[in-house]
């Protein structure tokens, strides 16, 4: 039966597809161009510029392949075309995103491409798997958002997909050992170029082109006439990595600043993930950010949604039966014999899921969290999906006659998409470059003050953004709101990146406790602004994620489109600020300072694996105030050594005068406790165990804290006076 429910519908399968692209291209030719710049893909134009010229990378977190595609690119723009990329005259400019929005597409379909052959599995008939990934592929704003940005993320899956498409083919043929060392070779030089993070999501496949042809595959020459096994494996293992090094020497873009760059890949995977000071509120929880990512950016809510419909209908006509069949046919992708001859197309699910696996506990665990860092995953999750989806659907076709089968996929294609579909209106109406995107912000803000009797002129007189990006209002850092030139502003705009402290009551960010305790001071009412359909959507996902998982987490959706933003309505305006609140233990920072003769500013002089506390000249002893000498045998920093550094950090320290109560410190009978800081000039007293401070600006970021030889002090508490000047 489901044999011939499978031929009846084929004839479909061709003209959804197309169907589908056409849709696609329809929902992103019209709007890609309108596609604002993101902060960070300048580095990446900066960069090919920079090769284009034989100059040095303006920044190397991200080296090169990516870049120098980019460049190449950008080099027959300026041949073919009369404006160019505006190289070499000048910088990239608003004409170098404008092709660089062509590049993104390019990539955009040629992954998608990628991903079709993949789920063929050698096949040349076309399959409802494909055009599952289609819809979910092309529906996905996060996606859409990566492919359409310049950067190494999007571009590693390119080169990912093709190592998978190579890796199968060489397994069918059963390529020699040689030359699956050069595919790992080649792929993983190519992947790490684009990205180091390519090294956790190639490990499976990487292992498999290995094990499979040494172990496993057998071929016509006589062992006699080869190498001991052992031998090759261990010049396998020593040549693959040292030919990486090779090619990375010779194709590294020159001049090359060797210093520059691995400080920036050192402080992004080591200092970023064990302290939170230079990457606040992106240094832990990574695990639970990147799985919530995960279903909010690239899947989306809503194709999760669309999931559970099918799968709710499957049960309700097949009941337990879906579970025992598809379990079924997972066991038989595991035909040993089929392995044998190459035949690991019908691995396929399985290995991508590893690749997923490896590439989540990866990112999750060595570096901060981004949500651009996602999209890997998301672009596997479509496809391991895919034949899932495939399978519920083929599981309700022979029960299509006790429901409205064509009601149920119309209702859950239009779910999958429905994003996608507001996205393109979004993106439409906001007419990039005109007003930078920001058309339809400056509406809903003209609205909201005229519903409240302001008019255009009293704009900036009576509202003021947080550091915002239009002018039809005013334009302040918070404690300016003291200064009698603000003393008529009623409502205070918020901007996305900073929305947690208004999602939450909670410290979830850890550095924001003082903005919040100006909201809970002088606050009457918190609101939202809603410019564009998506911005809707961001907000929901924004407010579960801060509110109710304590995430910190800001989407890169939010970058492409207008996004939603605060306001804070105040009780009236105040001519000072003046705050009391309470830090406990729970919502500091806590680092181990540890001591070590091998590792320490004496031995490792500019190294990012010390905690903030561990290098603040600034540390004085708890028991007498006394500034604290280096420890004799380091010379320079370890003033916390061998203790553990309780911290209150400040992401924004506003000007003003500071009084920070320590209360519940444990009893320091051999005199080991220290109070330090990143800022010079505060007062401690012994006696009251308080630190004064007088900050003569605001400053990026402030830190103070006790370290001890305790590790956990539940009942330590940081209770913070601060009064504006």
């Amino acid at each position: 039966m489901e044999m011939e429910n499978r031929k009846s519908n084929s004839n479909y399968i061709l003209p959804i597809f197309i169907f589908t692209i056409i849709v696609a291209v329809a929902l992103t030719l019209p709007v890609f161009t309108k596609v604002g710049p993101h902060a960070d893909e300048y580095q990446f134009y900066f960069n090919a510029f920079k090769i284009m010229a034989g100059q040095e990378l303006h920044n190397y977190l991200h080296v090169a392949f990516t870049e120098y595609l980019l460049a190449g690119f950008f080099s027959i723009v300026n041949i073919v075309t009369t404006s160019g990329v505006n190289f070499p005259q000048g910088d990239p400019s608003l004409a170098t995103y404008f092709y660089g929005r062509i590049f993104g597409l390019i990539f955009y379909l040629a992954i998608f491409l990628l991903g079709v052959i993949i789920l063929q599995k050698g096949e040349n008939k076309l399959k409802p798997r494909s055009v599952v990934f289609s819809i979910l592929y092309f529906g996905s704003i996060g996606v859409f958002e990566r492919a359409f940005r310049a950067n190494s993320d999007f571009m590693l899956v390119f080169v990912f997909l093709n190592f998978v498409i190579l890796s199968f083919w060489f397994h069918k043929i059963k390529a020699s050992n040689l030359k699956f060392f050069i595919l790992n070779l080649l792929f993983i030089f190519i992947g790490t170029f684009t990205n180091f993070k390519f090294l956790y999501l190639a490990v499976p496949l990487v292992l498999i082109n290995f094990i499979l042809p040494f172990f496993v595959y057998k071929y016509q020459t006589s062992s006699s006439d080869q190498l001991s096994k052992l031998y090759k494996i261990i010049l396998y293992g020593f040549i693959l990595p040292a030919s990486v090094l090779v090619l990375w020497a010779i194709f590294m873009p020159k001049p090359f600043n060797y210093i520059k760059y691995w400080y920036s890949i050192e402080k992004t995977i080591v200092h970023g993930t064990k302290f939170d000071f230079d990457y606040p509120g992106q240094s832990f929880g990574s695990w639970k950010v990147y799985i919530f990512d995960l279903f909010a950016e690239y899947l989306g809510f809503n194709v999760l949604l669309a999931f559970v419909f099918l799968l709710a209908f499957s049960y309700k006509y097949s009941g337990w039966k879906i579970i025992s069949v598809f379990w079924n046919k997972f066991k038989k992708q595991f035909d040993v014999e089929a392995i044998k001859e190459g035949n690991i197309y019908r691995l396929t699910e399985v290995i991508l899921l590893a690749c997923f696996i490896t590439y989540y506990l990866g990112v999750s665990t060595a570096v901060v969290h981004w949500s651009r860092w996602g999209v890997p995953l998301g672009v596997l999750a479509m496809l391991i999906l895919s034949p899932v989806v495939e399978y519920l659907i083929f599981s309700l076709v022979e029960y299509k006659n006790k429901f409205n089968f064509t009601a149920l996929i119309l209702f859950s294609v239009f779910l999958a998409i429905v994003l996608r579909i507001f996205l393109t209106i979004d993106l439409y109406r906001s007419d990039f470059p005109k007003k930078d995107g920001w058309g339809s912000t400056y509406k809903t803000i003209d609205k909201f003050l005229a519903g409240r009797g302001i008019s255009a002129t009293d704009g900036s007189k009576k509202a003021a953004w947080f550091t915002g990006y239009t002018g039809n209002i005013g334009n302040f850092s918070l404690e300016n709101i003291i200064d009698p030139i603000n003393s008529e502003v009623k409502y205070i705009f918020w901007p996305y990146w900073n929305l947690t402290v208004l999602y939450s009551d909670k410290n979830v960010d850890l550095g924001t406790h003082n903005q919040r305790a100006i909201i809970d001071t002088y606050g009457k009412k918190v609101m939202y602004g809603f410019p564009t359909f998506i911005s809707y959507y961001t907000h929901f996902i924004a407010l579960v994620s801060n509110k109710y998982l304590r995430l910190t987490y800001i989407p890169e959706i939010e970058g492409m489109i207008e996004p939603q933003y605060g306001i804070l309505e105040l009780k009236e305006t105040p001519k000072e600020l003046r705050l009391s609140y309470d830090v406990g233990f729970k919502d500091m920072s806590h680092y181990n300072s540890f001591y070590s003769l091998y590792f320490n500013m004496k031995t490792l002089k500019d190294g990012y694996m010390y905690p903030p506390c561990y290098s603040y000249p600034d540390t004085v002893s708890a028991q007498t105030g006394k500034f604290i000498l280096p420890p004799p045998e380091f010379g320079i920093g370890g003033r916390t050594a061998g203790l553990y550094c309780h911290s209150t950090r400040f992401r924004i320290l506003l000007k003003g005068e500071y009084r920070i109560r320590v209360e519940g410190l444990p009893n320091d009978s051999e005199g080991l406790q220290r109070v330090f800081s990143n800022m010079a000039g505060y007062e401690w007293d012994p006696i009251t165990k308080t630190i004064t401070f007088s900050n003569p600006s605001t400053t990026i970021p402030g830190d103070f804290g006790v370290a001890t030889k305790e590790k956990s002090i539940p009942n330590l508490k940081f209770r913070i006076f601060y009064v504006s000047d």
